[in-house]
Order: structure tokens, then C-alpha cells, then sequence
């Protein structure tokens, strides 16, 4: 049924103002589009923000501080494919199919700049090596895909998560790496 999601855009009919669940149109500022996706409240394209990160480890600290009026969380679950250079039938993905439609934009050559609905996309992924990964992927996802998003250089960032944290008199201190770990120890 999602897949009927994207044979709209290539046959060049209006579908983005609304997001498929279930074989249902639904609004596209919907909380309930889909469970994965917490939703930020605001209309206001410019500032609100969607933090696409992988699964619970990196959604934890985030639910936690977010603001539900401008920031929005998709958490994935797995890996997306890689992109690359492959001739599979990447719509076939959940994630990849979700992170479209929270999007509202399609894709290429069927995109639509109007259709945003987020003035930023955050990568917030793990500080380690499976987390620089799926960051990777979700570039090559959106190069291939929406690569217009890309060469506007103002909607796509990546949130630099710390690998380790510590609590010094009631305030959180991050820690980057095992060289700032060290250095705290001391």
C-alpha cells in the first residue's frame, strides 16, 4: 500500500499534502502518521526540526529533552540499505518509506521544496561506529533521493552525540571521546 504511496508521485499527482498510513491519506501535521514518528506540533516550517535517530539508544536522551513544539523524532530501527550504485527496490524499506513520508516532500524527480516539513533534518545517530554508518547511508539515501535537500546546504545537519557523559554537581558533561574521557579522570 505504501508502495501506491510513491506510484502517485511518479504519475505526477497532488499526494503530498497528505502521508499514507495504512492505505489512509492522512494530514500531514497528524500526530498519529505513524508511531515511530514524534511529531513537533508547530506549522511553522522554518523552525521546527526532525532528529532522525536510530532506535531507542539515541531517541532515550532526546525524548527527554526536546522541545514537542519545534522538535520532531523518527527513531529507525536497523539499518537502512545502501543506496549506492543499487538497482533493488529501495521503496520495498519501511524505514526508507518512513522517513519520506515524515518528510511530505517525495522524491526525485517528483519532489516538491513546498511540500517540507521541517526546516532542518538532524542526524542524531550514535557516537560510535554503527552510528557513523547509519549516517553515512542516511546520506547517500537523501543524495540519491532528494538530493536537492543536499545542495541547498541549509537542511540536512548532523547532531555530534557524546560517546560518554558524566554528572558534575547536578549538570550533565559530555564527553566525546576516550581522549576526553581520560582527561576528565584525571
Amino acid at each position: 500500500q505504501l508502495l501506491g504511496f510513491f506510484e502517485g508521485y511518479r504519475k505526477g499527482l497532488s499526494v503530498n499534502k497528505n502521508i499514507i498510513k495504512g492505505g489512509k491519506s492522512v494530514s500531514r501535521f497528524n500526530q498519529q502518521i505513524d508511531s515511530k514518528l514524534k511529531d513537533c506540533t508547530t506549522h511553522q516550517v522554518d523552525k521546527s526540526e526532525l532528529f532522525v535517530n536510530e532506535g531507542a539508544s539515541a531517541a532515550g536522551g532526546l525524548v527527554q529533552c526536546r522541545n514537542p513544539k519545534y522538535h520532531a523524532l523518527l527513531g529507525l530501527k536497523g539499518k537502512i540499505p545502501n543506496l549506492a550504485g543499487t538497482k533493488k527496490d529501495f521503496l520495498k524499506n519501511k524505514e526508507v518509506v518512513e522517513i519520506v513520508n515524515a518528510l511530505g516532500t517525495g522524491i526525485e524527480p517528483d519532489f516538491h521544496l513546498d511540500a517540507l516539513r521541517y526546516g532542518h533534518i538532524i542526524f542524531a545517530t550514535d557516537a560510535d561506529a554503527d552510528g557513523s554508518h547509519i549516517t553515512s547511508l542516511l546520506m547517500v539515501m537523501f543524495l540519491k533521493l532528494i538530493p536537492t535537500l543536499i545542495r541547498e546546504q541549509k537542511y540536512i545537519y548532523r547532531a555530534i552525540m557524546p560517546l560518554y557523559g558524566a554528572v558534575v554537581n547536578g549538570s550533565f558533561v559530555p564527553l566525546y571521546d576516550d581522549v576526553a574521557l581520560d582527561k576528565f579522570k584525571t
